[in-house]
C-alpha cells in the first residue's frame, strides 16, 4: 500500500509539472504573440499619408523583453527613406506601450537617404533615448504640421555611437563621399549635441569636369552643436524680433588632413594640413530662408538666371546681403598647411605656418592673418613673414546693396559705386623676400635676371569712411631693399647706377585725417627716405574741406574741392649722402671739382631766389638757409603759413596770376638749415 501511495504521489507531481510546463509554453507563445502584435500595431500607427512603414519580421524574447525588428523601412512622400537591416530594443514587455523606440537601441545596416544625400552605418548604438514612435513618425513625415526644428528638438539620448559612418552625395555639380570612423555623440538634449567626436576618416570627390580629390583626415571633435537652430536658420524665415545670431557650434577641431588632386590620370597637386580649431560659430535666420531660395534659384533655367527681372534681382541681392550679415565666427586657426603641384619643370610648392581669424571683441577689431607663407618654384621663390588684415567691415557694402540693387525700381545707371565700398581697416605685410622671374624681360632675353627685393614692413590703414571714402588714411613702407641690375638698359636706372648706388633701400610714409568739426584736412606727414640717400617730408593743413567733397555728385565734389584753402605747409629735406653723390657726378660732367660746382650753386642761388621770390623777409630767410645747406648739406626746413587764418585759396592763386612774389606777400615764410 505504501508503494502504491508513492507511485500515486509521483504521478501527481509529474502531472502538475507537465501542466505547468505546458502553461509556460502557452504563456510564452501568447506573450510573444502579444508583443509582436503590439510592435506591429505601433509600426502601423507610425504610418501616415506622408510616411509609409514596413518590416520583414519581428522577433521577441519574452524572458528578457528584447524585441528585434528586421528589414524595417520608412519612406516619406518626398522621397526620403530610412532602412534598417535590424533594430534591437533592449526593453521589457512594456514595449507594447507607445515608447516603441525608447531606451537602449541597437541598429545594424542603417541607411538614410535625405535630399540627395545618403548616410550608411553598419551599426548604431543608442543609449538612453527618449524618442518614441510619434517623434519618429513626425521626423520623417513631409506633411507634418510642426516645423522640422521642433521635431529635431524632441530628440534626446545619453549617447549615440557608430564604428563607421559613410556619407555620399550624387548631384550634377559634384560627387562627394566621406567616411567617419568611431563616431561618438554624447549628451543629446532637445536636439543639441553636447559633444561629438570621430577618430578620423577619409573623403573623395569628383567634379563636373572629371577632376578628383581624395584624402584622409585625423581626429575630429565638436561641441554644443545646435541642430534645431541650424535647421531654423537655414530653412525658416526669421521670427519678429529675431535679430541676434545664436551659437550653432560651440567649438570644432581637426587634428590633420591630407589629400591628392588628380585629373586625366595625372596628379595635379598634393596638400596637407596640421591641426585646425574653431570656436563660437553663430548664425541667425533671415527674412528670406536661405535654403529654399537657393534651391528655387538653382532650379531656374540658365537663361533666366542670367537675365533676372528687377523684382528677382532685388530679391537675390537682399538674400545675399542678409546672408553676409547673418553669420559670425569667434575664431578659427589652422597650422602647418602645404601644397605641391605641377610637373617637375613647373612644380610649385607653397606652405603656410599658421592661418588665423579672430572675430571682433570688446576693445579689439576683427583680424585675419597668415604667418610664414612661402612659395617655391624652379626659377624663383617668395616669402611673407606675416600677411594681416584687421578692422574691416562690410556694413557699408551690405546697406549699400539694400538701398540700391536691393530695390526693384532702382535705376542701375544712377548707381554710385562708392556706396558699395567696404571699410578697409588695416592691411599689413611684414618680412617679404622675393626672388621671382621677370616675365616681361625673359620674353626678350631668357637669361634676364630675376626681380629681387625685400621689404621689412608695409601697412595701409583706411578707416572712418564717409560715403565710402576713408577720412583717415595712414600708409607706410619700411625698408624696401632692391639690388639694381648692373646690365640694365633702363636709362633712369643707369643714371642711378652712375651715382655709385648699387641698391635701393627705401621707406615711405603718409598720414592724413579729415575732421568734420573744423573742416580741416590735416597732412601729418608725407615722407620719403632712402638709406645713404636722404629724406624728404611734407606736412600741412588744408582748410574749408566740407562734406560735399565726399558726395557722389561729381559737380558738387568739384566745387567743394575748389573752395579748399591751404593754411600751412612745411617742407623738410634731410641729406644722407645723396647731395654729395649728385654733386660729384655733375662736377665730372662739367669737368669741375666738387668745390667749384658748390661755389657756382651758392652764387646761382644768390641771384635766382631774390629774382623769383622777391625781396621779402621770407625770401631772404629761404636764401640764407639754402646757401647754408649747399655749403654743408644736412637738414633744410622751409615753412609757410597763410596770413589769412582762412588760408590761401584758389581765388588767391588766380589773383596772383602765377606770380610767386604776389603769392609770397600772402604768406609768412621761415627757413632754416642745420
Amino acid at each position: 500500500m505504501r508503494r502504491k501511495a508513492g507511485r500515486s504521489s509521483f504521478r501527481k507531481h509529474a502531472t502538475l509539472a507537465a501542466g505547468a510546463t505546458a502553461a509556460l509554453v502557452v504563456a510564452h507563445a501568447g506573450t510573444s504573440w502579444a508583443i509582436r502584435s503590439g510592435v506591429d500595431a505601433r509600426l502601423a500607427a507610425m504610418a501616415s499619408a506622408g510616411l509609409s512603414v514596413s518590416r520583414e519580421a519581428v522577433e521577441v524574447d519574452p524572458w528578457s523583453g528584447r524585441v528585434t525588428v528586421r528589414g524595417l523601412a520608412l519612406a516619406s512622400a518626398d522621397g526620403n527613406t530610412v532602412k534598417a537591416g535590424l533594430i534591437r530594443l533592449a526593453g521589457t514587455t512594456a514595449l507594447v506601450s507607445p515608447a516603441l523606440a525608447a531606451g537602449n537601441v541597437t541598429v545594424e545596416n542603417l541607411t538614410i537617404s535625405w535630399n540627395k544625400l545618403t548616410y550608411s552605418l553598419p551599426r548604431l548604438e543608442v543609449v538612453g533615448s527618449s524618442v518614441g514612435e510619434a517623434e519618429i513618425r513626425d521626423l520623417f513625415n513631409a506633411n507634418a504640421t510642426t516645423p522640422l526644428r521642433t521635431r529635431l528638438a524632441a530628440i534626446s539620448a545619453e549617447s549615440m555611437s557608430a564604428p563607421e559612418l559613410r556619407m555620399s552625395s550624387d548631384v550634377p555639380e559634384a560627387k562627394v563621399s566621406m567616411i567617419y570612423r568611431d563616431l561618438r555623440l554624447t549628451g543629446i538634449a532637445a536636439g543639441v549635441v553636447r559633444s561629438m567626436a570621430s577618430s578620423g576618416g577619409a573623403y573623395a570627390s569628383e567634379g563636373k569636369s572629371g577632376e578628383t580629390a581624395t584624402g584622409t583626415f585625423g581626429a575630429m571633435t565638436a561641441n554644443q552643436v545646435d541642430l534645431p537652430w541650424m535647421v531654423h536658420a537655414y530653412t525658416e524665415a526669421a521670427a519678429p524680433g529675431e535679430t541676434e545670431p545664436k551659437v550653432a557650434y560651440g567649438s570644432i577641431s581637426l587634428d590633420s588632413m591630407s589629400g591628392t588632386i588628380q585629373a586625366g590620370g595625372k596628379t595635379l597637386g598634393q596638400f596637407s594640413l596640421g591641426k585646425m580649431t574653431g570656436r563660437d560659430f553663430r548664425i541667425r535666420a533671415t527674412k528670406e530662408p536661405w535654403m529654399s531660395f537657393i534651391q528655387q534659384f538653382a532650379a531656374k533655367p540658365e537663361a533666366e538666371r542670367k537675365d533676372l527681372s528687377n523684382a528677382d534681382r532685388a530679391k537675390l541681392v537682399n538674400v545675399i546681403a542678409d546672408m553676409m550679415d547673418a553669420s559670425q565666427v569667434g575664431g578659427m586657426e589652422a597650422a602647418g598647411f602645404s601644397f605641391t603641384g605641377g610637373d617637375d619643370l613647373k612644380k610649385v610648392t607653397f606652405s603656410i605656418g599658421r592661418m588665423a581669424y579672430t572675430g571682433a571683441q570688446v576693445g579689439k577689431p576683427n583680424e585675419v592673418r597668415l604667418d610664414n607663407f612661402e612659395m617655391k618654384m624652379p626659377d624663383g621663390r617668395a616669402r611673407f613673414g606675416t600677411i594681416a588684415h584687421s578692422g574691416w567691415s562690410f556694413r557699408n557694402t551690405i546697406e549699400g546693396l539694400r538701398k540700391t540693387l536691393g530695390q526693384p525700381d532702382f535705376d542701375m545707371q544712377t548707381i554710385d559705386p562708392r556706396v558699395l565700398i567696404p571699410e578697409i581697416g588695416t592691411f599689413t605685410l611684414r618680412d617679404l623676400d622675393f626672388d621671382v622671374p621677370d616675365t616681361s624681360a625673359k620674353t626678350k632675353d631668357a637669361s634676364a635676371p630675376n626681380i629681387k627685393f625685400t621689404l621689412k614692413a608695409f601697412e595701409l590703414q583706411a578707416t572712418e569712411p564717409l560715403n565710402g571714402i576713408p577720412t583717415v588714411i595712414r600708409t607706410s613702407v619700411d625698408r624696401m631693399n632692391m639690388p639694381l641690375p648692373q646690365n640694365t638698359k633702363d636709362e633712369s636706372l643707369k643714371n642711378v647706377l652712375a651715382l655709385g648706388i648699387k641698391e635701393l633701400d627705401l621707406s615711405f610714409g603718409l598720414d592724413m585725417r579729415w575732421q568734420e568739426s573744423t573742416s580741416d584736412l590735416t597732412l601729418s606727414q608725407i615722407a620719403f627716405q632712402g638709406v645713404n640717400i636722404g629724406a624728404v617730408s611734407l606736412r600741412g593743413t588744408v582748410g574749408n574741406v566740407s562734406r560735399d567733397i565726399f558726395t557722389g555728385d561729381a559737380m558738387t565734389a568739384q566745387f567743394a574741392a575748389m573752395a579748399a584753402t591751404v593754411k600751412d605747409a612745411t617742407l623738410t629735406i634731410d641729406n644722407k649722402g645723396m647731395f654729395e653723390k649728385v654733386l660729384e657726378s655733375e662736377a665730372r660732367k662739367a669737368k669741375k671739382s666738387p668745390d667749384q660746382l658748390r661755389k657756382d650753386l651758392t652764387n646761382g642761388a644768390g641771384m635766382l631766389v631774390p629774382a623769383f621770390l622777391g625781396p621779402s623777409p621770407g625770401s631772404k630767410a629761404v636764401l640764407v638757409a639754402l646757401q647754408k645747406f649747399i655749403a654743408k648739406p644736412g637738414r633744410l626746413t622751409v615753412s609757410a603759413t597763410a596770413k589769412d587764418p582762412a588760408g590761401l585759396g584758389a581765388a588767391d592763386l588766380m589773383m596772383a596770376g602765377g606770380n610767386p612774389q604776389a603769392i609770397m606777400s600772402k604768406l609768412d615764410v621761415t627757413a632754416s638749415a642745420d
